[in-house]
C-alpha cells in the first residue's frame, strides 16, 4: 500500500466519523513569542520576517485570528527555531521548529515539532518547519471537539504526531469503546514509543479486557516492554493478568522481569477485589 492510498484512507474513515462533529471555537492568538539560534538572538531583520510569515499563516487559518492587541486573546504562539541537525541513521538534514499554542484560561495545550527544511535562508527554512507543525496542530485542534469514534479512526492517521495526540486523548477521556482499537493498534504500530503510549492509554482505561492482547504482545519482545506490560497488568487487574503475572514471577528467566511481575502481583493483591 502506498503512502498516498493509506492517506486517502484514513482521511476517507476520518470524514465519515467527524461528519456530525462540531468543530472547535474560533481562537484569537494575542502573541507570536520567537527564540532563534543563538548566532542569530539579536538578528532583527529575521526574527521580523518569521513573525511576518506566521502572522500571514495564522490570518489565512480557518477559526483562527491574530491580533497583536491582545484584548481579545484567547491564546498565545510561541516558536523555537534550532540549528539544522543531522538525523543519525538516516544522514537527512532538517530544522527543527517547535510550535506551541498555549491557551491564556482553560483549553488544551497543543505543542509538536516541525521538520524545516535545511536552507540557508533562516527565514524560510523556519517557515516550512513552522507550516509542518501548524498542520499537525490544525488537525489536532479539530481533534480536540471530536467524538470517540473519529479519534479511533485517527489511530491509522498517517502522522505519528497526531496518533501519539490520539491514543493520549484516549486515555485521558477513558474512551472504554476503544480498547479494542487500541488493543489491534497494538501489533501494527511502527513506532515503539507508540507502542508504549498505547499501553499507557489502556492502564488510564482501566478495563481488562485488554489484558489478553498485552500478554500476546509480551511475546518474544525485549526484557524493557515486558517489564512495562507487567505493570500494565497489575494496575489492570482480572484472572488473565494475574495469572499471567504469577508465571512470570515464578518463571522467567530474567530477575527484572520476575521482580516487576512481583511487584504487580503485590499492587494487585491490595487493591478490592471487583
Amino acid at each position: 500500500m502506498t503512502a498516498s492510498s493509506s492517506a486517502c484512507r484514513w482521511g476517507a474513515a476520518l470524514l465519515c466519523a467527524c461528519a456530525c462533529t462540531k468543530g472547535p471555537p474560533e481562537i484569537v492568538v494575542g502573541s507570536i513569542a520567537l527564540a532563534l539560534p543563538p548566532a542569530l538572538d539579536n538578528d532583527a531583520a529575521t526574527r521580523e520576517g518569521v513573525r511576518a510569515q506566521v502572522a500571514a499563516r495564522l490570518a489565512d487559518s480557518a477559526g483562527v485570528r491574530f491580533a497583536p492587541d491582545r484584548r481579545h486573546a484567547t491564546h498565545r504562539l510561541a516558536l523555537d527555531v534550532e540549528e539544522i541537525v543531522r538525523l543519525p541513521g538516516s544522514g537527512r538534514e532538517l530544522r527543527p521548529v517547535r510550535v506551541h499554542l498555549a491557551p491564556l484560561a482553560g483549553g488544551v495545550d497543543l505543542a509538536t515539532v516541525g521538520a524545516g527544511l535545511p536552507l540557508l535562508d533562516v527565514v524560510a527554512s523556519a517557515i516550512t518547519g513552522f507550516d509542518d507543525a501548524w498542520a499537525v496542530i490544525k488537525e489536532e485542534r479539530m481533534l480536540t471537539t471530536a467524538d470517540d469514534r473519529a479519534l479511533i479512526a485517527s489511530l491509522a492517521h498517517p502522522d505519528r504526531r497526531v496518533r501519539d495526540f490520539v491514543i493520549q486523548a484516549l486515555g485521558a477521556r477513558r474512551a472504554r469503546q476503544a480498547v479494542s482499537s487500541l488493543c489491534e493498534r497494538l501489533t501494527v504500530e511502527p513506532q515503539p514509543e507508540l507502542v508504549l503510549r498505547i499501553i499507557g492509554a489502556l492502564v488510564a482505561i482501566g478495563d481488562n479486557a485488554a489484558a489478553e492482547p498485552l500478554i500476546e504482545l509480551a511475546r518474544d519482545r525485549s526484557p524493557a516492554l515486558v517489564v512495562q506490560i507487567a505493570y500494565a497488568l497489575g494496575s489492570l487487574g482480572g484472572t488473565v493478568a494475574e495469572g499471567y503475572l504469577v508465571t512470570l514471577a515464578s518463571g522467567h528467566p530474567l530477575p527484572e522481569v520476575r521482580e516487576a511481575a512481583a511487584a504487580a502481583l503485590k499492587d494487585l493483591a491490595a487493591k478490592p477485589r471487583r
